[in-house]
């Protein structure tokens, strides 16, 4: 379920209050403190959306650049082996630490989910003394089945 809405490159954050009995939230991913509430979500999306437009009105007349969600830069901290192994890496590969940071996060993001095994055992009823081990696959990106069967004994 997202718990995020956008809106002109911001993201809100959509809370809810049992006490008040009301909905809440601010502009996620920037430094100023911007926030809305409204009783329903419809409501809420909308105070989002006003809270955007009146902090762009605001930034505006202060003349002020509004603070961006993402800059684009961002420090990480690794330990000093990451950090050696990385940039040697990244050398051999002939490309900048900052390139070679920047690749690894685009693969890690554009990778697809681990299909989920579910391993059943099951014995056979017309062979009381084998049993076979039923592995099935669900692939979440393509909702196909598959089963693999093999003795519940292999030979190692």
């Amino acid at each position: 379920m997202t718990r995020l809405m956008s809106y002109r490159g911001y993201q809100g954050s959509v809370e809810a209050s049992i006490e008040d009995g009301c909905l809440f939230g601010k502009i996620q991913f920037i430094n100023d403190l911007v926030t809305y509430e409204a009783n329903t979500l419809k409501e809420l999306n909308s105070a989002f959306q006003e809270a955007v437009d009146d902090y762009l009105q605001m930034c505006s007349k202060l003349r002020v650049e509004p603070d961006a969600p993402f800059k684009g830069t961002f420090n990480v901290r690794v330990t000093p082996d990451i950090h050696k192994r990385a940039a040697r890496r990244a050398a051999e590969m002939g490309v900048s630490l900052n390139e070679f940071v920047k690749d690894a996060i685009h693969a890690r993001l554009e990778e697809k989910p681990i299909q989920e095994i579910h391993y059943h055992s099951h014995a056979l009823p017309a062979a009381p003394q084998t049993e076979e081990m039923i592995v099935s696959i669900e692939s979440p990106i393509s909702s196909q089945k598959g089963a693999v069967t093999w003795p519940s004994s292999p030979r190692i």
